[in-house]
């Protein structure tokens, strides 16, 4: 079997991430919404978006982001703040 491996432009690779970050988004609201079963395709889309492996590459690193620090806009982790 050949497998024939076509690379992305940077648009397209900028295009792909423009969606995942979209379905994340409506993913989150959803999740924070009460719908439960959202979290799996949360979970999916930051697969796609950092999980890097040798057979695989993550969108983050296709694009070079790993060059630039991560940073978190969340608000600091309060275990007491959490409602269940």
């Amino acid at each position: 079997m050949i497998i024939v491996l076509k690379w992305k432009s940077n648009f397209e690779l900028t295009t792909d991430l423009n969606k995942q970050f979209y379905l994340l988004k409506k993913s989150s609201d959803d999740f924070d919404a009460g719908d439960k079963v959202k979290a799996l395709n949360i979970a999916t889309r930051l697969r796609v978006l950092l999980h890097d492996t040798k057979n695989t590459s993550a969108l983050y690193f296709q694009l070079c982001y790993h060059k630039y620090p991560f940073v978190s806009k969340t608000s600091r982790y309060l275990p007491e703040s959490l409602t269940s």
